[in-house]
């Protein structure tokens, strides 16, 4: 059997990295039923400049 070379190792670990990465962004079942974020306040603020 042949030996794969390291760069080939590397595009095999960026590939599995990806896939998880992806399966773990997906929002679950859990997550979804949660409450939208309601903003309770909102106010403004400045630095610096002139009107």
């Amino acid at each position: 059997m042949k030996r794969m070379s390291k760069k080939a190792w590397q595009s095999v670990a960026l590939g599995l990295a990806l896939s998880l990465g992806m399966y773990a962004a997906t929002p679950t079942e859990a997550a979804a039923a949660q409450k939208p974020l309601a903003i309770e306040e909102q106010g403004s603020f400045t630095v610096g400049g002139t009107l």
